[in-house]
């Protein structure tokens, strides 16, 4: 049997896949308020929504090009629409602009704990 037969691999001993470690955003800034401290440690994963709400935006965007039946481009176009509305309703823009200010202000840090 050779070592790089599939019976060779099954029985040699596999290492168990390493945990990966969880990331944590700390303030370090000891003269900023609670407030403050909590949306900046919120700003890294408010960045990810932001970036898959563009994302979907995009492919909203695209849809029309590339669906064929008028019920799915209007379905398409009210999603777009209403994602756009709720966006303005939740002030998302100003509290991820006020999340990255808070972000700096209260000098965040990343931390990886298993």
């Amino acid at each position: 049997m050779s070592p790089a037969s599939p019976a060779a691999l099954q029985t040699a001993e596999v290492e168990p896949p390493r945990e990966r470690p969880r990331i944590y955003h700390v303030a370090t800034s000891f003269v900023c308020d609670r407030e403050t401290c909590e949306l900046g440690e919120d700003y890294p994963e408010l960045q990810k929504i932001e970036r898959a709400y563009r994302l979907l935006e995009q492919r909203l965007e695209r849809a029309p090009a590339v669906l064929h039946a008028r019920q799915a481009i209007k379905s398409a176009h009210r999603l777009s629409e209403g994602l756009a509305d709720t966006r303005h309703d939740a002030s998302f823009g100003a509290v991820l602009s006020l999340a990255e200010d808070a972000f700096a202000e209260a000098r965040v840090v990343k931390i990886a704990r298993r």
